[in-house]
């Protein structure tokens, strides 16, 4: 079973965050490597560009969420 993100739950995420992201049902895993390198930058995450996976991305975002 898998686990519906809602960044606009988080006040650390801003609305431009969200709105980039899509609807806020939208999995993590559904987006691109290059939607979640954007949210990766956005949330501060450094080192972002030399994380190869998608599975890695993931989640390191939802560490930070």
């Amino acid at each position: 079973m898998s686990t519906i993100i809602s960044p606009s739950a988080d006040p650390e995420v801003s609305e431009e965050t969200t709105a980039t992201m899509g609807a806020s049902t939208k999995r993590l895993e559904d987006h691109t490597v290059k939607e979640l390198r954007e949210l990766a930058s956005r949330l501060g995450i450094r080192g972002r560009s030399k994380i190869m996976h998608k599975e890695e991305l993931v989640s390191i975002i939802r560490r930070r969420w």
